[in-house]
């Protein structure tokens, strides 16, 4: 997989890494830690596999979403800020949950990401230090 040989040329196995969508096997793939519990985003969008969305996509996950998942996540990511965000949704079908869908990694993108390397699978936000 390109995104996880990404990882593996342009960080270390101490580096810390965060997969948006449902590729949880690209953590062992890369061989990176993940910088969440949520290793899959079901807890933060209520998707699960097997769910109606794909083939109706009006279908509402959100009340799903496993309450307090997302304070818990950015308490993560304030303890624990991954070097690098994947957003590995932009490669399935379902494409429903794009992270600027949700404020806080929107914002978080915006404001200490940029984007250093996209492929069909996804794309690999890298975290900067802005002052």
């Amino acid at each position: 997989n390109e995104l996880s040989r990404y990882l593996q040329e342009h960080s270390t196995p101490e580096d810390k890494v965060f997969f948006w969508g449902q590729t949880d096997y690209l953590y062992a793939d890369a061989q990176r830690r993940p910088a969440s519990r949520y290793i899959h985003f079901y807890p933060l969008t209520g998707y699960i596999w097997g769910s109606p969305l794909r083939y109706d996509p009006d279908y509402d996950t959100t009340y799903r979403i496993l309450a307090g998942s997302w304070d818990i996540l950015q308490e993560e990511f304030r303890r624990s800020p991954p070097l690098f965000f994947i957003d590995t949704d932009i490669g399935t079908e379902v494409k429903k949950y794009p992270p600027s869908r949700y404020p806080f990694l929107k914002n978080l993108l915006a404001n200490k990401y940029e984007v250093v390397f996209s492929t069909p699978q996804g794309i690999i936000y890298r975290r900067v230090d802005r002052q």
